[in-house]
């Protein structure tokens, strides 16, 4: 399980609308677009998935597609093949505040086991960074 505690700065993609989990609660939907940058020049762009837990959109900011913002919460990575999905639970709306520059900032916490190869490398600049394999079979968050 991979669970980051983030700010989130981007681009609304797409519009919010309402609506409802299992269990009945309910909550508003949208997309935020981060480019991330590359030293290539090839720039990435990362759609994430926006929940917010909420009764009507009237509680939240304006949210435009277009729009600058920024989102805090907890960010989780699902993968389904070979797509990777990448899901905000929002603690945190701003639109008034958000930053002219894309990002993602925060903290990562890994919950599993790691592989049995672990290096410690270099990059060509001289920065040190560490490589490892590791896998989880824990899907419930909630219980961290």
């Amino acid at each position: 399980m991979i669970k980051c505690n983030v700010t989130v700065c981007g681009t609304v993609s797409r519009q919010a609308q309402m609506r409802a989990n299992k269990e009945g609660t309910q909550f508003a939907s949208f997309g935020i677009n981060i480019v991330i940058p590359a030293k290539s020049g090839i720039n990435k762009t990362v759609e994430i998935s926006v929940a917010k837990t909420c009764n009507n959109l009237s509680e939240l900011p304006p949210i435009q597609v277009g729009t600058r913002i920024e989102v805090a919460g907890i960010l989780m990575f699902h993968k389904k093949g070979e797509a990777l999905y990448l899901n905000l639970s929002a603690t945190g709306i701003n639109t008034f505040n958000a930053s002219n520059n894309d990002g993602i900032n925060g903290t990562m916490e890994f919950r599993g086991t790691l592989g049995k190869q672990i290096e410690d490398k270099t990059t060509k600049s001289g920065k040190s960074f560490t490589v490892f394999s590791a896998y989880s079979s824990e899907k419930d968050g909630d219980n961290y």
